[in-house]
């Protein structure tokens, strides 16, 4: 059985996004190793996140970011609930996260994920058994 992990809006981005050259090679080439092996969670956090960076920072058409979002589709993508919402809060005050990333971190361990990978976090940490990983520091 394969390791559930959790992908983070700017490794997506990093996907999209031409104005580091060896940063995209690097996380096109991280999401083609990983979805080989590992199980794939995003939330609709993510998907929201990426649409709003990608029209308005990388200035994508709407068709543009429509046919990514049909890539991202493959992967399960989880609804951010209440529940969510409440157990983000708890992590938050935990941990000291912004309340977005903990609702990240929430999302993650409901899905029962043993990885999240994001460059914004605590690369190393665990929280109850989620360990954080940069895949750009690896």
């Amino acid at each position: 059985m394969s390791d559930r992990c959790f992908i983070d809006s700017n490794i997506f981005l990093y996907t999209i996004d031409n104005s580091d050259v060896e940063k995209q090679k690097a996380a096109i080439q991280f999401l083609i190793q990983l979805s080989r092996n590992e199980e794939i969670i995003l939330s609709t956090q993510v998907a929201k996140e990426f649409s709003n960076i990608a029209l308005r920072k990388l200035k994508f058409s709407s068709i543009a970011l429509s046919e990514f979002l049909e890539e991202l589709k493959s992967y399960v993508v989880s609804d951010v609930s209440i529940n969510t919402i409440q157990e983000g809060l708890k992590i938050r005050t935990r941990f000291e996260y912004s309340f977005y990333d903990s609702l990240l971190l929430a999302s993650a361990l409901e899905n029962n994920c043993n990885f999240f990978y994001s460059e914004d976090l605590k690369h190393g940490q665990s929280i109850d058994g989620l360990q954080i990983i940069n895949p750009f520091d690896l």
